[in-house]
C-alpha cells in the first residue's frame, strides 16, 4: 500500500455546470432553480418561475438587512446577456 507524503487536493466538478442557458428549453428545465442573470447594466439573482418565447418571470432576491425578500419581475430575452444557474449544496 502506498501513502502520500505531500499534501494534495481533490476537486470534484460537474461538466457544464457553469455554462450559460442558451435555449428556451433550458430555461424551462430550470424553473424553480436559483439563477444569476447578467443584464446590460446590472446582475439580478432570483428564482426562475416561468419562461416563454419573449420573456422570463423571476422572483428577484432583494436583501433587506439580514432578511431576503423576493419581488416578481419580468425580463425580456432581449435584455439578457447571460443566465447562469446557481448551484446550492443545502
Amino acid at each position: 500500500m502506498r501513502f502520500f507524503s505531500d499534501p494534495y487536493r481533490l476537486e470534484v466538478s460537474s461538466p457544464g455546470v457553469d455554462h450559460p442557458l442558451n435555449s428556451l428549453r433550458q430555461y424551462k428545465n430550470n424553473i424553480g432553480r436559483s439563477v444569476k442573470i447578467t443584464l446590460q447594466d446590472k446582475d439580478v439573482v432570483g428564482v426562475l418561475k416561468a419562461a416563454d418565447e419573449e420573456k422570463i418571470l423571476l422572483d428577484e432576491e432583494v436583501k433587506k438587512g439580514k432578511k431576503k425578500e423576493y419581488k416578481e419581475v419580468e425580463i425580456p430575452f432581449g435584455d439578457i446577456k447571460k443566465t447562469i444557474v446557481q448551484i446550492s449544496f443545502k
